[in-house]
């Protein structure tokens, strides 16, 4: 994920705002967990999340 401009900190800030690094918004069912759910956790919570996500795909 991270060749294609993704790490915990970016990650994190698209599961509050739904905007990917290339200026994208994330669409359809991921768009509504973004804005009925993860947009509503701390920032912690969001980093711990994405935390977890990159390290399953970089095989953690």
């Amino acid at each position: 994920m991270a060749d294609k401009g993704w790490d915990v900190a970016s990650l994190a800030h698209d599961l509050h705002t739904g905007i990917t690094p290339e200026g994208d918004t994330f669409g359809e069912s991921m768009g509504e967990v973004v804005l009925y759910g993860t947009s509503f956790l701390t920032e912690a919570d969001r980093t711990a999340i994405a935390t977890y996500l990159m390290d399953k795909h970089e095989g953690g």
